[in-house]
């Protein structure tokens, strides 16, 4: 996972953190199945009931959030592998349609490969929650370029 998806995923967690640590009925299972239903939102396009009524969202805007995120990813790829060069004025929008379909498909099925675990949940002594959680990181970019060298 490239330095730029690693910050957001931070940041998107600090922010649920957040969000939820003024809730006086928070409890544990309640941060860790918010914290997993997001995981699920960005990485595998998935959601259920429990995680749309925590986090205030529509099946639709949760199919957005996703879509979003793999066009970025998406667009890092073809810039990663010179199928466009921003310098040189080629950016993704300028790709033909099918290219750009095979590259988004394409990184739907490597982040569909995407493997994490909630851990645990645990109150602090400051009313902050804390979430644990494993995320396997995909790690294509330095696999595929180890294959070239």
């Amino acid at each position: 996972m490239n330095k730029k998806k690693k910050l957001v995923t931070i940041c998107c967690l600090f922010l649920c953190l957040c969000l939820f640590s003024g809730c006086k009925q928070a409890t544990e299972a309640v941060f860790a199945t918010f914290i997993e239903g997001n995981l699920n939102e960005v990485y595998l396009g998935k959601t259920n009931e429990t995680y749309l009524k925590l986090s205030g969202s529509t099946v639709e805007e949760s199919k957005q959030i996703y879509l979003d995120g793999m066009e970025v990813q998406a667009e890092y790829f073809a810039y990663y592998w010179g199928i466009i060069d921003p310098d040189y004025g080629e950016t993704y929008d300028d790709l033909e349609d099918e290219l750009k379909q095979e590259i988004l498909d394409l990184c739907k099925e490597i982040y569909g490969n995407a493997k994490f675990e909630v851990l645990s949940s645990t109150k602090q002594n400051d009313g902050n929650f804390a979430v644990k959680v494993t995320v396997e990181p995909v790690d294509i970019m330095e696999l595929a370029n180890n294959q070239f060298d």
